[in-house]
């Protein structure tokens, strides 16, 4: 999942959740504080992973584009954001259930330049 967006005025969230199951992974942006983090919900039991203040290309730069990228494989997410500068990975493991993709904001106005989502064919078949 690659997905590149801009907070207009610098307030709210944006959220990607990934939902297999009771299994549940989601990566935010909060925009006040320019902060990423990544949540783990297993069985509907919250496990912060952690959180991260994004550098900012230019501290003049009110409109910067974030840049997030997801790697989703059968044991684990890998989540890169501003161009590999930051890296987090957490183990998932979403089954052969259905898995539902959730895109939202909150509070704010963001605009997504990019959003790409690709199913890759398993080396293991």
């Amino acid at each position: 999942i690659a997905l590149e967006f801009e907070a207009i005025n610098k307030t709210g969230e944006i959220a990607l959740e990934i939902i297999s199951g009771k299994e549940r992974f989601k990566v935010s942006y909060d925009a006040g504080n320019n902060k990423l983090a990544l949540t783990g919900f297993d069985f509907l039991e919250a496990k912060p992973i952690g959180a991260i203040t994004l550098p900012r290309p230019n501290a003049s730069d009110t409109h910067a584009t974030i840049s997030l990228r997801l790697l989703i494989d059968r044991s684990l997410v890998e989540a890169f954001a501003g161009d590999g500068r930051v890296y987090f990975v957490r183990t998932f493991f979403p089954g052969q259930l259905e898995k539902h993709l959730e895109l939202y904001a909150k509070g704010g106005r963001f605009k997504i330049s990019r959003l790409e989502v690709r199913q890759l064919k398993s080396t293991q078949d």
